[in-house]
């Protein structure tokens, strides 16, 4: 099921979720090559940020056609 991964215990902070959408949208159409970065402290919940952003608008008010994960973690050599 598609909610299997949603966090049922997220808490928005702000209004974080609405000006991200609204950065990405600035009222026009979503360019394919459009970035936003979350970025802050281990712990303080970005990806469960990015998680319900994807719930949001991807499931429950479908606008996007596809949601890509990109792991980013440092190269170890």
């Amino acid at each position: 099921p598609q909610d299997q991964y949603r966090n049922p215990y997220f808490i928005e902070r702000g209004n974080f979720l609405y000006d991200l959408h609204k950065n990405l949208h600035h009222g026009r159409a979503t360019a394919r090559n459009q970035v936003q970065a979350i970025y802050g402290l281990g712990g303080i919940g970005k990806t469960q940020m990015a998680v319900e952003y994807a719930y949001r608008y991807f499931y429950d008010n479908p606008i996007y056609q596809w949601v890509f994960w990109v792991k980013a973690d440092t190269a170890l050599n």
